[in-house]
């Protein structure tokens, strides 16, 4: 499902864990310090599957351009040698992601003579209206599987700190001690 990060209230999900890919995951890290959001990655496969898409289009296997968040260069790389095309990675930067930056880095792209593009959804769309080929990147079973055994383990582990401090606090209920329980400038806490 796609949901724009702006618009997405999370609260109403009462979600221990997040799982999201790309752009949406990395906003919704800025914006919900509080919730883990897992990271379905952008693995090799993925990539070598948007390839193939394109090289039908593509009959002269010219170069391809790859857009993605974060370090995508081993993708890139390694689905070059695997596919015996010139696969170029381009890297988005979050902060200045709105769509304008990315019309212009679409731009820069096809000016240095790239018609081919990988991207996300925004990308795809973009590129599209500028009448250069897209492929999406669809999230392959492995990255899936990847995202949900992170997902599993980190809930497993909120689920024993949350145990933990359970029968702590049932220990400070029935101590007949007075205990007080301060932060690093002795402000009391508890």
């Amino acid at each position: 499902v796609q949901i724009n990060s702006d618009e997405l209230d999370i609260s109403l999900y009462n979600s221990d864990i997040i799982v999201s890919r790309a752009f949406t995951a990395t906003e919704l890290k800025k914006r919900h310090q509080n919730i883990p959001i897992v990271e379905i990655p952008i693995t090799t496969i993925d990539v070598i599957s948007s390839v193939r898409i394109l090289q039908k289009e593509n009959p002269h296997n010219e170069p391809i351009a790859l857009i993605g968040f974060g370090d995508i260069t081993y993708q890139a790389h390694t689905a070059s040698q695997l596919c015996n095309i010139n696969i170029v990675p381009f890297t988005c930067y979050i902060k200045n992601m709105d769509n304008n930056a990315l019309s212009k880095l679409l731009d820069d792209i096809s000016t240095k003579g790239f018609k081919y593009i990988i991207g996300g959804m925004r990308i795809v769309e973009m590129a599209r209206k500028k009448n250069l080929h897209a492929a999406f990147i669809q999230c392959g079973r492995e990255s899936i599987w990847i995202a949900i055994t992170e997902a599993k383990h980190i809930a497993r582990i909120r689920r024993m700190e949350r145990e933990r401090a359970a029968h702590f606090e049932t220990i400070l209920n029935h101590s007949r001690e007075g205990i007080i329980s301060t932060d690093v400038n002795n402000k009391i806490i508890h």
